[in-house]
């Protein structure tokens, strides 16, 4: 597992309290609301600033599709000075 796959599931932990699901679940299929996407979304450009879209979520679901796109994201980002 990796720091990213981590810190990420434990956002959308935070914000997704009420029901269980692992890092393999669509969390579209857990009943999110648009809120909580947004919370999500706000969280994880706290966290890793410019380095993922809102639409992205709709894109990579679950925890270990979204936790692959940031970790391609942030390799591939230069390296702050």
């Amino acid at each position: 597992m990796s720091d990213v796959r981590d810190r990420l599931q434990a956002i959308c932990n935070t914000h997704i309290s009420d029901v269980e699901f692992g890092a393999d679940d669509n969390l579209f299929e857990l009943g999110i609301s648009s809120l909580t996407l947004a919370e999500i979304h706000d969280s994880i450009e706290n966290e890793w600033p410019g380095t993922v879209d809102i639409t992205d979520l709709f894109d990579y679901p679950t925890v270990n599709a979204l936790s692959g796109l940031l970790d391609e994201r942030l390799a591939a980002a230069p390296e702050a000075d």
